[in-house]
């Protein structure tokens, strides 16, 4: 072997040692700790597979169908109390989820004017100055 060899194993036998004495501090179980747990016995059947299989497909299909989100968001447009043509089912699901005035609207309306304040501010003080 080369002096650049011998460097090479000589470092990498340094990083191996130093992962090993901070498993050692850390009390990290060995190969032998974590053979010797026996095996944990789950209670999850097929039905519970299908049901995580089924809620994934279905967030992936909210997440990209446009056709869909614009049906969300005219149900969120019942519950704001926007006027419209809706189905009974999105005038059901937006009377139950109803928040006219709610608390979230207040706080959205504050921070949007706060927001338009302060480009005021910084719109007056851009002209002032020059």
């Amino acid at each position: 072997m080369n002096n650049y060899e011998l460097a090479y194993q000589g470092s990498l036998q340094q990083v191996e040692n130093s992962i090993v004495n901070t498993l050692e501090e850390w009390q990290f179980p060995s190969e032998s700790d974590i053979k010797s747990i026996a095996k944990s016995t789950s209670a999850l059947d097929a039905w519970d597979y299908c049901y995580a299989i089924a809620i994934g497909m279905a967030g992936v299909f909210i997440a990209t169908n446009e056709a869909f989100g614009q049906y969300l968001e005219q149900i969120h447009n019942v519950a704001s109390g926007a006027s419209g043509d809706y189905d009974r089912f999105q005038s059901f699901l937006g009377d139950a989820l109803r928040h006219r005035g709610g608390s979230y609207r207040c706080y959205r309306n504050a921070v949007q004017e706060q927001k338009r304040r302060k480009r005021l501010l910084r719109f007056s003080q851009i002209t002032v100055g020059a």
